[in-house]
């Protein structure tokens, strides 16, 4: 079949609140509203993070819009305005094969400027953002409407560049020559940021903790070794395996108890108790 491309018309344009409004007028028949997917895109307006890109505002031969009706939500909500594509007359099948393809993760973008690390230090930006926003664990929020920008993670680590490829190097090497292997790389260097620019702990003593915890330094606390234990035994054990806001909650408790000097002979998480657990 051979389609007639002379109807479809590309422009770029100032996407105001008033016309997004009206252009969702037109959304009858598109895919249910995520609102997970309107809050990012009003935190990237709230933040002016919000870029011009090749994803257009399409609409159909029929004036029905067929792409973008989470961004022009957003807009509505903020009153915010967005540079955009709008196209129209597009060929109302392409909607079958729209966001269809391979998603541009946080690490493809570090990877276009040449950063090493790109993968561990997209992934603890990531981690290092939640926890600013008192989420405890990538796990703890899946389905939560606080999903994280491409460009939040990029200007994260633009503005504190050394210290990003810098913790990131070193939380590679502690997980690659661990002696125990209980914690991911990118674990290591979110939870290390977050207690050092978050929490304003030495980053000396931050280090120590996690370099005992991976059996590079002898524990000098005994709820190190219990830690291990539990992480050891979650690892070893399918049947005792450890869920991921669980692990960061034993993480959590751990550090507390390391730097205020607080004993456990029982180190387990208890729901009712532990629920709202944080990093002093």
């Amino acid at each position: 079949m051979i389609m007639d491309f002379t109807r479809i018309n590309v422009k770029a344009t100032e996407v105001t609140p008033e016309m997004a409004r009206e252009f969702l007028t037109h959304n009858v028949s598109n895919r249910r509203l995520d609102r997970h997917t309107v809050a990012l895109y009003s935190r990237m307006l709230s933040s002016g993070l919000f870029r011009l890109s090749n994803d257009a505002i399409c609409f159909d031969l029929h004036g029905t819009l067929l792409n973008g009706q989470h961004r022009l939500t957003a807009c509505v909500e903020t009153g915010i305005p967005f540079p955009c594509l709008v196209a129209r007359g597009v060929p109302t099948e392409s909607y079958v094969i729209m966001d269809n393809g391979k998603n541009r993760s946080a690490s493809d973008v570090l990877y276009t400027q040449d950063v090493k690390f790109a993968t561990v230090i997209a992934a603890a930006i990531r981690r290092y953002i939640n926890l600013c926003r008192h989420l405890a664990s990538i796990g703890e929020i899946s389905g939560s409407s606080q999903k994280t920008a491409n460009a939040e993670i990029e200007t994260e680590y633009n503005n504190n560049a050394g210290f990003w490829s810098a913790t990131s190097k070193w939380a590679a090497n502690t997980s690659a020559h661990s002696k125990w292997k209980l914690l991911k790389s990118s674990e290591i260097a979110g939870v290390a940021a977050y207690l050092v620019l978050g929490k304003n702990h030495d980053a000396e003593r931050v280090r120590n903790f996690f370099e005992m915890v991976e059996g590079r330094q002898m524990p000098t606390a005994s709820v190190i070794t219990l830690l291990q234990q539990k992480l050891n035994d979650s690892k070893r054990n399918p049947m005792r395996r450890l869920l991921p806001f669980v692990r960061q909650k034993l993480l959590i408790k751990a550090w507390n108890a390391y730097v205020t000097g607080k004993e456990y002979q029982n180190f387990f998480y208890n729901e009712k108790s532990d629920k709202d657990l944080w990093f002093v």
